[in-house]
């Protein structure tokens, strides 16, 4: 069941790991080289912000980058656990 949106959940996990948007650009940028998707700055402060949600392949990076499940990222009652 979902919960939170991936919103919140962004927000949750900055506070908690101390981290600004731009400390999640740079985890996921090894991830974004190797899989060819592009992640910049307006996509995350959309997706923090609660305008847009991330398409799958976006979801997928930011979840290698936090290393947190999609599904959790997504807010649904799961474990955070990749």
């Amino acid at each position: 069941m979902k919960s939170h949106s991936t919103s919140q959940r962004l927000k949750q996990i900055m506070a908690a790991r101390n981290m600004r948007q731009v400390d999640i650009l740079k985890a996921a940028e090894p991830f974004c080289s190797k899989y060819g998707v592009k992640l910049g700055k307006n996509d995350l402060s959309q997706y923090v912000s609660g305008k847009v949600e991330p398409r799958q392949d976006k979801l997928t990076i930011l979840g290698l980058a936090l290393g947190v499940s999609e599904a959790w990222l997504m807010g649904y009652d799961v474990s955070m656990e990749r």
